[in-house]
């Protein structure tokens, strides 16, 4: 179910969700199955496929690796405000609302630069186990998530992270998009930035190294004060 200007919905679609698990099943099947895509290029350590169907709004996928623990990286992901330092068009998250722990419905709101402000509303949902993370979202119509003044509605066919604990020390990331950017964008504009969202994955990286480097320089509680160091430098 796609929020489109394009798309006409009933009232009785509007409050019907998509299914939760289908739409992880689908978005663990495109990031493993080689046979939907065909690899683009390779930037900032991170190969980038197009996927083989040919659709007016493209599908891009990104793989690439990060030297951090699995449960590291979800909270990259996760946590709002370390989310908003390696994506800095991101505006704000809001639930619209809260179905479950791991289902909701989301209002996005994305700083635009030049152009016109983005929003979504999105159908979310996540999933967590010991050796693997995954998320999707797809747009929807919701009552209580109305286009805003100041942006423009763009829609989310299908989009989400995956990752997967390579070892406890290396985590492999996924991430897929394929995005109606709305307004007089014209699809071809639309598939130069879907082509630039599995970037992504190389600002998740260079934050979670540089965050785990500076937590391990802060120092411990437990460290020696300087006045310790004098008392035992005078005996």
């Amino acid at each position: 179910m796609l929020a489109s200007k394009s798309i006409k919905m009933s009232k009785e679609q509007v409050s019907t969700f998509p299914n939760a698990d289908e739409l992880l099943d689908r978005m663990r099947k495109m990031s493993e199955d080689e046979s939907l895509w065909k690899k683009s290029k390779t930037d900032s350590g991170v190969d980038i496929f197009e996927g083989k169907v040919s659709t007016k709004y493209r599908q891009f996928r990104g793989v690439g690796y990060v030297d951090q623990p699995l449960a590291t990286m979800v909270s990259v992901v996760k946590d709002a405000e370390k989310r908003k330092q390696w994506n800095e068009q991101m505006m704000g998250n809001e639930v619209v609302e809260d179905i479950s722990e791991h289902v909701k419905v989301i209002h996005s709101k994305f700083n635009g630069g030049a152009a016109s402000n983005r929003d979504f509303c999105v159908f979310y949902t996540d999933h967590l186990s010991d050796t693997e993370y995954i998320d999707a979202q797809t747009s929807i119509i919701h009552e209580k998530c109305p286009v805003m003044k100041g942006f423009v509605r763009a829609t989310c066919l299908i989009s989400g992270t995956r990752m997967i604990a390579e070892s406890p020390t290396r985590t492999k990331v996924f991430y897929l998009g394929q995005v109606d950017l709305g307004g007089m964008v014209p699809s071809f504009v639309a598939n130069i930035v879907n082509m630039k969202q599995p970037l992504c994955i190389a600002r998740m990286r260079d934050f979670a190294m540089k965050d785990a480097a500076s937590s391990s320089s802060v120092p411990s509680s437990a460290s020696t004060s300087p006045q310790e160091e004098k008392q035992n430098e005078e005996k």
